[in-house]
């Protein structure tokens, strides 16, 4: 069982932060408080403003997933005004986020961490001073402790990177024998390689080459930007294709280490997407059908990525791709030829997590209506559902009801063998009911359900680690979950609607 979200505000402006990792561990037994911990990361937090009510949460994930495939802590404050998570950990490193729910303030900083390389073995304090300075408060960033200073060149590299971006221009020179040399002011990539070179015996030679390859990918992003700003017509869709694999396929080795490449989130979002870009391009080159060129062909997808990938990089790139198409049991036969080319930690364990989804049923799961009566998801047994969940407030949320779900509705007017539910994810009873009545998250007069007062500690968000909104599950006839909310089909409303007239005949043909 997952850990799920809390839905408070945490407004405050200094954070000191200490975490320790230890050795083994029980995640959230605390009945011997002297109890070390073999396998575990202990964060303590302590805030100069926070209040009763605050909460912080934590994301801890262990490859470079993004913000995908993370496990989500929460903490709120204790007698002792500090704030404290105790997380299992099963392997030797990876990111984290540390972050408030939701702005208190304009201009407010959501993460007081955002994408920390960590490692085991950290015992790190960490403190935020943030100014009272308008309208942009001042940010001050201090680190402490064993590992310290892979955490301070992390936030250095990011400042930096910050004003390379504004500083270098897009030039691709073909008629150099290296195509990938981008004009765009080289003397401030030397000056970043160099000011890393100060900390090569002070960090990791891991953490030195996860950082190395941030600085290195930004050619590579940049001639991507550059092929991808020609917007070619269908006929040269081809041609461009061709260019992109010229450039970039197999997978370059930019450092030694290949467990620091598979371990850059930036070289493995930019091999993500290189790969689903190129096929995209063949797609759309290749076949008329509207729902082929509106995504990626997933088992050519997968293919690329196998033929043009090897060792950690590869298993890397298999575990973001499987998160890109989602749990569906339309892909239980790529999932196992998937399978086969994952062989180490923690890509099987981020595997079994995703085929844990596959083919999971709903309905066991009971909610609350308007009546505040319990309503099961085995009541809609016999239907193809769409169950929307969503939360007041969120803003994503009220743009996928109107683009996404509104379409949907609409289409399948009349048919009773479809439906849309809608599930809040609100605390507050009356709040829900004022969205509900808005129309602006959910049809007033269709199916509308809330968790009780559980919010996203209800059994399904926290089995599930359902952290964000808008979260969409496909459901068919027997409650078994076919697509879940990674699933990027889902997102687009010609390809959903085609994806549930497959599934209703499907259903109408058992």
């Amino acid at each position: 069982m997952k850990r799920g979200l809390l839905v408070f505000d945490a407004g405050c402006f200094a954070v000191l932060l200490s975490f320790i990792v230890f050795g083994s561990y029980d995640a959230f037994q605390h009945k011997n408080k002297k109890q070390r911990y073999a396998n575990s990361l202990q964060l303590i937090l302590s805030y100069n403003k926070a209040q009763k009510e605050d909460t912080l949460f934590l994301e801890v994930g262990s490859t470079a997933l993004n913000n995908r495939g993370k496990t989500v802590y929460y903490a709120a404050m204790n007698e002792d005004s500090t704030f404290r998570f105790n997380v299992p950990i099963n392997y030797d490193f990876g990111y984290l986020n540390v972050k408030k729910l939701r702005k208190t303030y304009r201009n407010d900083n959501k993460f007081l961490l955002y994408r920390a390389f960590w490692e085991k073995g950290d015992s790190i304090s960490f403190k935020v001073n943030e100014t009272n300075h308008t309208p942009i408060p001042i940010v001050y960033k201090t680190f402490k402790g064993k590992g310290a200073k892979k955490y301070e060149v992390r936030e250095k590299l990011d400042s930096t990177l910050t004003e390379v971006r504004k500083k270098y221009k897009l030039s691709l020179n073909i008629k150099e024998r290296n195509p990938l040399r981008v004009i765009y002011s080289r003397k401030v990539e030397t000056d970043m390689l160099n000011f890393l070179s100060f900390y090569d015996d002070s960090i990791t030679p891991l953490a030195y080459d996860v950082f190395k390859t941030k600085i290195l990918m930004m050619p590579y992003e940049s001639a991507m930007l550059f092929i991808l700003s020609k917007r070619p017509e269908r006929s040269s869709q081809f041609k461009q294709a061709s260019q992109m694999a010229s450039l970039f396929f197999p997978t370059t080795k930019l450092v030694k280490n290949e467990r620091a490449l598979a371990n850059s989130i930036e070289y493995i979002q930019f091999y993500r997407n290189c790969f689903s870009r190129y096929n995209q391009m063949i797609n759309a080159r290749l076949s008329n059908d509207l729902f082929a060129r509106a995504a990626t062909d997933p088992e050519s997808l997968l293919s690329m990525i196998i033929d043009n990938s090897k060792g950690d990089i590869r298993q890397a790139l298999i575990i973001n791709f499987l998160y890109d198409i989602g749990a569906s049991e339309d892909y239980r036969d790529i999932y196992l030829k998937a399978k086969k080319h994952l062989v180490s930690e923690p890509y099987l364990s981020e595997y079994s997590n995703l085929l844990s989804q596959v083919k999971s049923n709903l309905h066991s799961y009971v909610f609350k209506d308007t009546n505040k009566k319990n309503v099961a998801l085995s009541n809609f047994q016999g239907k193809v559902v769409l169950l929307d969940n969503w939360f007041s407030g969120c803003g994503g949320c009220i743009a996928y009801y109107k683009s996404v779900v509104k379409k949907v509705e609409s289409h399948f007017k009349g048919d009773e063998s479809f439906m849309v539910v809608s599930i809040s994810k609100d605390t507050d009873y009356e709040k829900w009911i004022q969205a509900i009545n808005s129309g602006r998250y959910c049809h007033p007069e269709g199916v509308n359900l809330y968790t009780g007062g559980d919010g996203v500690n209800h059994g399904l968000f926290k089995d599930f680690n359902i952290i964000a909104s808008p979260t969409p599950i496909l459901m068919d006839s027997k409650g078994n979950m076919v697509s879940s909310f990674t699933d990027p089909e889902l997102f687009n409303p010609d390809v959903l609607i085609h994806k549930i007239e497959k599934l209703l005949k499907e259903t109408k043909a058992n």
